[in-house]
């Protein structure tokens, strides 16, 4: 008897009519991402022709508790949503407590997506572990940008993503915690793979020798972020040696601002700062033998590929001088 009455629980007749239910339900999830999503879950809908609210080709669901079942209709609605309909384009799930748990339930539905923003969670590296451990290329053929900013991400978890980084034209890993170990794994494979286009790494507490290890990467990344990171002169010499060596530069834009910087790393920044378009130095400690050192070389060199340079929050007072005069 049991077993006849679970059967009848389970059974989905043919003739049910799913889209007079949701249009029933059609008022509650109006305003929710996230009660469109169980109403698609227990529709039970094979294919899936609506976009969850506010119907802009992305899912949004940001400063919201979600539990395991909600994590489940998400997985739920990306397994089954009709492509050739509807194509959500983004997934961002911001400061919502995500874990493991939720990463185990989400598994490879969370690579249809071209861009996965997953925020303010809390992953282990046995997460992200279980996460890509049987991908395949074509798992990843849709997914370009990944953001997992503020993760509470170490050397471990940034091991476990580097199946994931070759597919990849963006990555955003900024405000987790890194050392040199991490970053030289993560170079490894880089060195096999294609440019970035843009890479975030932003407030991670690179230790000693951090941005040594990340060289490689930067030299074939187009924009790179790296605000709030701790650069020694000796690192910035060596890098000045390879932007001056380098055939041809992908790098176009490079964001070291807010990172302490003094005029020792100004002396050295100054002898590659004109290779790069855009250069972002904001909110340095900058006194005026370093600004010296960088008209000069400006006078030496010419500007050559630099279009823009922030020096705002900078002592540049001494630069103000040296306009004058030359009007």
């Amino acid at each position: 008897m049991c077993t006849k009455f679970l059967q009848e629980l389970s059974y989905d007749p043919p003739d049910r009519d799913t889209d007079t239910y949701l249009k029933h339900l059609n008022g509650l999830w109006l305003e929710s991402p996230v009660t469109f999503l169980h109403c698609c879950h227990e529709a039970r809908m094979r294919k899936i022709c609506l976009l969850p609210p506010p119907n802009e080709k992305h899912i949004c669901v940001i400063q919201a508790k979600l539990a395991l079942h909600d994590v489940v209709a998400l997985t739920y609605y990306l397994e089954h949503f009709d492509q050739t309909v509807v194509c959500p384009e983004s997934l961002l799930i911001q400061d919502c407590g995500l874990t493991d748990e939720a990463l185990a339930v989400l598994g490879k539905k969370l690579w249809r997506l071209k861009k996965v923003q997953l925020t303010g969670c809390v992953f282990t590296h046995k997460g992200l572990a279980e996460l890509t451990r049987k991908m395949t290329d074509h798992d990843l053929k849709n997914l370009e940008i990944l953001d997992l900013s503020d993760c509470q991400l170490d050397d471990e978890a940034l091991i476990r993503i580097m199946p994931v980084f070759g597919h990849l034209q963006e990555l955003y890993i900024s405000d987790n915690s890194f050392t040199w170990y991490g970053i030289r794994k993560l170079a490894s494979v880089h060195r096999r793979t294609k440019h970035l286009a843009k890479l975030d790494m932003s407030r991670c507490q690179l230790s000693e020798h951090g941005f040594f290890e990340l060289i490689p990467i930067i030299l074939k990344t187009e924009h790179v972020i790296l605000q709030g990171n701790p650069i020694s002169p000796i690192e910035l010499k060596i890098f000045s040696r390879q932007i001056r060596d380098a055939k041809k530069l992908t790098l176009k834009t490079l964001d070291i601002s807010s990172s302490n910087l003094n005029d020792s790393c100004l002396h050295q920044i100054s002898k590659f700062v004109f290779f790069i378009e855009n250069v972002d130095l904001h909110n340095s400690n900058f006194g005026q033998e370093g600004l010296q050192m960088l008209v000069k070389c400006c006078e030496k060199l010419g500007v050559k590929q630099l279009k823009t340079l922030n020096l705002r929050m900078c002592k540049v007072r001494y630069l103000d001088q040296w306009r004058n005069s030359k009007e």
